[in-house]
């Protein structure tokens, strides 16, 4: 029994080394198979990438020839345009047009106007200045203290009451767990 039992564990020991064997050549073809279209797949990238840089270099260089055909004048100052390349218009150069200054219009019309405002409106619209110190009212110092108070009271008194809150809850909730603990 002692040998048959030798012979067993000696054939089981031949199969697993030749099934181990088996697999290994099997991973190793596998292995030379990817290899080999690796390579396959490289070439062929590399001959791809090698053609796309010529044509780029070529349509770079065609380029390139062309905007040395095209002689560029920069001796005259090219016409003021917009943004979008129409010409400046008249008004833009206007030095009175953004001053800040409001038309009041002060004609009546023609059956109301009298003698005054006839002379007036016969040199044509007048223009006040507004001065910005005058017209400007500066906001109240006390709304500004309100702002402030309201702005404090709610980042630092929200935190608390949440707080609060929560530590209330959890104190409700711990009572109900006293009667459990006895």
């Amino acid at each position: 029994m002692d040998n048959n039992l030798q012979d067993s564990a000696d054939e089981f020991s031949k199969d697993v080394k030749n099934a181990a064997e088996d697999a290994w050549k099997a991973v190793e073809d596998a292995a030379h198979t990817a290899k080999e279209k690796t390579e396959d797949v490289l070439k062929e990238a590399s001959e791809t990438i090698e053609g796309t840089w010529e044509e780029a270099r070529k349509d770079v260089e065609k380029a390139g020839e062309e905007v040395a055909a095209t002689k560029v004048d920069l001796s005259q100052p090219a016409a003021e345009t917009e943004r979008w390349g129409g010409p400046t218009p008249p008004s833009t150069e206007d030095a009175d047009r953004w001053t800040g200054e409001l038309y009041t219009p002060e004609q009546a019309g023609p059956e109301e106007q009298s003698g005054e405002f006839k002379s007036a409106s016969s040199a044509g619209p007048t223009r006040t200045a507004a001065t910005p110190s005058a017209e400007k009212k500066s906001f109240p110092v006390w709304a500004i203290v309100l702002i402030v108070l309201l702005v404090l009271c709610i980042c630092i008194g929200l935190p608390i009451i949440l707080i609060v809150g929560g530590a209330l809850s959890w104190a409700s909730n711990a009572m109900l767990l006293i009667p459990l603990l006895v």
